[in-house]
C-alpha cells in the first residue's frame, strides 16, 4: 500500500562506454602527482654525503685533500699516452 512508481525505467538507446578522454586525463594527472611525490620522498630520504661541505657539517671533520674529477681524454693529455683496450 505504501509503494509508488516515481519514474518508469527507460531502455538505453546506445551502448554505454567508458569515457576514454576523461580516464586518460585523470590517469595522467594522478601519474604526475604520484611521480612528483615519489621524487620528493626519495630526495628527502637520501642522506648521502655529496660535497666537502656535507663532511664538515655532519661529521665535524676537516678536509685535508680532494681527488679531482677527470673528464674524458683530459687525464691522458698531460704527457702520457692513453691506450685503449681492444675487445
Amino acid at each position: 500500500k505504501n509503494v509508488q512508481i516515481i519514474d518508469l525505467a527507460e531502455t538505453p538507446v546506445g551502448a554505454v562506454r567508458p569515457n576514454r578522454k576523461m580516464n586518460l586525463a585523470i590517469a595522467g594527472a594522478l601519474g604526475l602527482m604520484l611521480g612528483t611525490f615519489l621524487i620528493f620522498l626519495m630526495e628527502y630520504l637520501n642522506h648521502t654525503i655529496k660535497s666537502e661541505r656535507d663532511v664538515e657539517r655532519h661529521l665535524g671533520l676537516n678536509i685535508l685533500g680532494e681527488i679531482p674529477v677527470f673528464e674524458g681524454e683530459e687525464r691522458g693529455a698531460q704527457g702520457g699516452s692513453v691506450r685503449k683496450k681492444n675487445r
